[in-house]
């Protein structure tokens, strides 16, 4: 008894200092990860060998920069961008694939990158408490002249070494995620809570002023 009791009383004063927002709605910490994370997995299903390489009908993932806007969260709609290559195999697999693919963040990365989010135990990626979120949905080549600047600006202002990539023989073109199907996050024990489409695109990303990690 006395164990569980130091377990449940560790578990409430880990959240009450964590610096994401996890006592926002789910909503919330869905959109502050989308927002804080400088890449993410993406998947789809391998259509192609590409020699030998891949198994065709098999999920297959590629690691990938992305851009939720400027680093304030007033630039954040929860569309994450990239940058892609029609003549990569994922691109041919997410094409052929009618553009569907899932984009997975994991907040361990924002914890690399940020000095720590994630709380004393969450030393895996896979810990419950240290979130991680996989968005479904479909992405789409932006076209209009005036998005395309606007991603372009978002994605530069993230990782100012894609810049290159604008101006390079490769032809890499903005791509975002328009029609978010489904969102998967898991930031707590005891399974994903149901977040809607509608809910996550209405939140807010911003984190609440917390202490420090608990060590």
């Amino acid at each position: 008894m006395q164990r569980i009791y130091l377990l449940l009383l560790w578990f409430a004063l880990a959240c009450a200092q964590r610096p994401d927002p996890w006592h926002d709605p789910p909503a919330n910490m869905a959109r502050w990860l989308v927002h804080k994370a400088g890449w993410a997995t993406a998947s789809s299903v391998a259509t192609t060998s590409n020699s030998g390489t891949r198994i065709p009908g098999f999920p297959f993932g590629k690691v990938v920069t992305v851009s939720d806007g400027w680093g304030n969260t007033t630039e954040s709609t929860g569309k994450p961008i990239l940058l892609m290559m029609e003549a990569q195999s994922f691109a041919q697999d997410m094409m052929n694939n009618s553009g569907r693919v899932s984009l997975t963040f994991s907040e361990k990365e924002v914890t690399s990158g940020e000095g720590g989010t994630c709380v004393k135990g969450a030393k895996i990626a896979q810990f419950p408490m240290c979130s991680h979120l996989t968005v479904q949905g479909v992405l789409r080549e932006m076209q209009d002249p005036e998005e395309v600047q606007h991603a372009k600006e978002a994605i530069i202002a993230r990782h100012p070494d894609q810049e290159s990539w604008f101006h390079g023989p490769h032809d890499f073109k903005p791509w975002r995620m328009e029609d978010i199907r489904a969102i998967y996050l898991i930031d707590h024990f005891g399974g994903a809570p149901t977040i809607s489409v509608k809910d996550y695109l209405n939140a807010k990303p911003s984190a609440p002023q917390a202490g420090p990690v608990v060590q």
